[in-house]
């Protein structure tokens, strides 16, 4: 228990409503009490909070099911089928435009 050298009272003001309807007389709320230990144990008690981290916890992940796996490879070899589809399309657009080029330069000698 804290000495009364280092115990702080505040008398609070606030009013209660009355209790009894009859009674005129108000009524206060009761005092508080603010304590404060000795500065020594509050560092103490601070690093000893400080020291105490939470950790999470982390949630197991479940495996993946065939379902999954399945879906995951077709998805990459699907992606992989676009990459080289839009690489031959390139290459099929440039082979258009330098036949283009060249059909052009074919009528404009000839």
């Amino acid at each position: 228990m804290a000495s009364h050298s280092n115990t702080i009272i505040i008398a609070d003001d606030v009013e209660l409503p009355n209790p009894r309807p009859g009674s005129s007389r108000p009524r206060r709320a009761p005092r508080y009490n603010y304590s404060y230990e000795d500065s020594e144990s509050m560092f103490i008690d601070a690093a000893d909070d400080e020291t105490r981290t939470r950790k999470r916890k982390r949630t197991e992940k479940k495996k993946p099911s065939a379902l999954d796996n399945a879906f995951q490879l077709l998805n990459k070899e699907v992606r992989h089928e676009v990459k080289r589809l839009k690489k031959e399309n390139r290459m099929r657009h440039d082979e258009l435009r330098q036949e283009k080029e060249r059909y052009q330069k074919s009528q404009i000698t000839g």
